[in-house]
């Protein structure tokens, strides 16, 4: 069951003699015991580079309302619990591939057929073999290893 979770502004601004305050409702919903997607729960502003806030002298409105895009969504996960937060690949997304990797310059590296990208054999995460080859960084991991953790 999706819950509300109101941010408030500490700070404040005057506008037209109305003290303001910012808001933003975060509609949180529990994926595992370690981690939450959530939504901003509010229109896109304009007047505030179309960021999802709620300007109010009163107080916070959350507008449950609004239909939020589906792909618009951001993941919490507890400090220290992303292996426990791990969700299973959809069968799907599920292959084993090689990979190159192509350099600022153009170059192309980590290009041997033993450079792999494997979704199978651990079904709740993306690895990255052959390092022995290959010692570049891939997808921002520095254990060569990427849980899904939603869905």
């Amino acid at each position: 069951m999706p819950s509300m979770f109101i941010l408030s502004s500490t700070n404040s601004i005057t506008y037209s003699s109305s003290t303001i305050y910012i808001y933003t409702c975060m509609k949180l919903t529990q994926i595992t015991t370690n981690s939450y997607s959530y939504k901003l729960q509010q229109v896109q502003q304009p007047n505030a580079g179309y960021e999802r806030l709620w300007f109010s002298a009163d107080s916070a409105i959350c507008d449950t309302s609004v239909s939020i895009p589906t792909i618009e969504f951001h993941v919490l996960v507890k400090q220290g619990m992303a292996d426990s937060a791990a969700i299973t690949f959809p069968d799907k997304l599920l292959f084993s591939a090689d990979y190159k990797y192509m350099t600022s310059t153009g170059a192309e590296d980590c290009d041997t057929t033993s450079d792999t990208m494997d979704m199978c054999t651990d079904k709740t995460a993306l690895s990255f073999n052959n390092y022995t080859n290959c010692k570049q960084e891939i997808a921002y991991s520095a254990d060569f290893l990427s849980n899904v953790i939603s869905n």
